[in-house]
This record gives C-alpha cells, structure tokens and sequence, in this order.
C-alpha cells in the first residue's frame, strides 16, 4: 500500500512539474524563464558545472551527451556556444509535447 501511495504521488507530481513548464513555456517561449530556472544567470552557472566536469573527464575524447529533461535545448545551445572546443553527439530526452519545441529542436526524443 506504501509503494502504491509513492507511486500515486510522484505521479501528481510530475503532472504537475509537466503542466507548470508547458504552461511557463507558452508564457516564455524558448527561455531559461521557461524551465524552471527563472533566470539565465542560474542556469548559465548550472550548465557551467556540468560542462565543467565533462571536460575534465573526457581529455579531449569525443563524447555522447543525453540530456535527461531538455526542455527547450538550452543546454545544448549553450555548448554550441561556450564550449564548442567539445567534440560531443547530443540527444536531448523530455517528456513535453509541444509543437513549438518540435519545431525548434530536430534533436529532441518525447519519453
């Protein structure tokens, strides 16, 4: 009975995490605003972190990214941009269905 009430509640939840960003990305359009980040300057730090540690660990290798919740790409876009010295393949994976990113982002797999 537990498990099915956590099952039941990460469910309501991630209903409710999907509805808040379809909702913020129609308000925003493709925008750190839009993913729950709120602003460009908290997502920039975060995306540094990560591509931070990726160059640190593949010493000049190529890499395969996929990127577990997407959104709009904005990581990716930010690569292209501040690391494109990576020599990386990218797969972003989100489970929002909207015409408007399918039409930005050929990269996009809908889970």
């Amino acid at each position: 009975m537990f498990g099915k009430m956590l099952t039941k509640n990460y469910q309501l939840l991630e209903r409710e995490i999907a509805s808040t960003f379809s909702r913020r990305f129609t308000k925003f359009g493709p925008h750190p605003e839009a993913s729950l980040w709120f602003s460009e300057g908290r997502q920039r730090a975060r995306f540094s972190v990560i591509a931070g540690i990726i160059c640190e660990r593949i010493q000049n290798r190529k890499v395969s990214i996929c990127d577990i919740g997407c959104g709009y790409g904005g990581f990716l876009k930010f690569l292209q941009n501040e690391h494109n010295n990576i020599d990386f393949e990218y797969t972003g994976y989100d489970r929002l269905q909207t015409s408007r990113i399918d039409g930005l982002l050929d990269y996009v797999r809908h889970v």
